[in-house]
């Protein structure tokens, strides 16, 4: 199954971006460029959700953007 959930980037003073999903509690990532971020970002949704499913607790789901 595959998940889409909204994240949110904000460009930091440094010029690095910080990337947020506010359904997924505790996803924050970072990246120096907004490739590298949305990278990183990828990632740690992956990272999350393969915890969730490890440890068998439920995923939120948004079920107007569930593909």
């Amino acid at each position: 199954m595959e998940y889409v959930y909204p994240a949110i980037f904000h460009k930091n003073t440094d010029e690095s971006y910080t990337v947020m999903y506010p359904d997924l509690p505790g996803c924050i990532s970072e990246g120096k460029t907004l490739g590298n971020a949305l990278s990183m970002a990828q990632s740690a949704l992956k990272q999350w959700i393969g915890y969730l499913l490890d440890k068998e607790l439920e995923i939120p789901q948004l079920p107007h953007l569930k593909i």
